[in-house]
């Protein structure tokens, strides 16, 4: 298993180390705990940490995110994993620490078909003691558990309707081959709202935490811009780009998220 890390970055004609991450796991292999350290003119400095939990099963129960703020480890955000009986997730909740107390913030409920497959997943906004939709993702899998489609949808408060935002069809090709990577995981980003209509929008992505790297590509597939990003949390603003569709790929050292966005202004 991997204990350790790190990337380099390239700057004034030499690779600089950039940042770090050390890996510590349980005797069933899983990873419970995670620090990441940033170098500043060459210098590590204390950046994030991750702390997991599971149950007996080895199932993922509990994920508390730390930053490093003003010399001391302080509380950042925490995730709440619930479970069915076959394993399955059910929710997720996450909570942001805020005046010395955890915050309930938004929640994902999964839902599946009969081979296991997540066709709905809905988020929702914690707002005035209530929880109020957001967003749906609606995913269509075939035979061998393959998207064919998904559907996003935001939730129209004021009419209490869902309203269809963006279709995204998979298409793919067989293949053979004799030398591959291990464990890629590649999932669809998810941007809300989309289509923009001022060029700012948001990733819904509940564990984004860390280093992260934001492309953006035009229709042609030319690089236009790239973002660092802490958290999907963050706002990402492409207000300096005329309206049209655009292609996201989102790299991080443990996932890589692709998907689109339509600025509609």
């Amino acid at each position: 298993m991997v204990s350790s890390f790190a990337f380099q970055k390239w700057a004034t004609d030499t690779w600089e180390d950039d940042y770090k991450w050390t890996l510590e796991y349980n005797g069933a292999g899983f990873e419970t705990f995670a620090e990441q350290i940033t170098y500043v003119d060459g210098v590590p400095e204390n950046t994030l940490q991750r702390l997991s939990t599971y149950d007996g099963s080895n199932l993922l129960v509990e994920r508390t995110f730390t930053k490093w703020q003003n010399d001391q480890w302080v509380n950042d955000r925490k995730l709440t994993y619930t479970h069915d009986a076959d394993g399955l997730i059910l929710d997720i909740i996450t909570e942001k620490w805020a005046a010395d107390m955890w915050n309930l913030q938004k929640k994902d409920v999964y839902e599946y078909d009969s081979a296991d497959n997540p066709i709905l997943i809905t988020t929702s906004g914690y707002l005035g003691g209530d929880w109020i939709p957001v967003s749906q993702r609606i995913s269509e899998f075939d035979s061998e558990g393959r998207v064919l489609n998904r559907l996003n949808q935001a939730y129209d408060l004021n009419n209490m309707i869902w309203v269809d935002q963006t279709l995204v069809y998979f298409y793919y090709e067989e293949f053979d081959f004799t030398v591959g990577l291990q464990d890629v995981r590649v999932e669809q980003l998810l941007c809300f709202p989309n289509p923009s209509p001022n060029g700012q929008f948001r990733l819904q992505i509940p564990e984004l935490h860390g280093n992260a790297l934001l492309k953006v590509y035009n229709r042609e597939g030319q690089l236009l811009t790239l973002r660092p990003l802490q958290s999907a949390d963050d706002t990402v603003d492409l207000s300096n780009l005329p309206n049209g569709l655009y292609y996201l790929k989102l790299d991080t050292p443990m996932q890589t998220w692709i998907g689109e966005i339509q600025l509609a202004r």
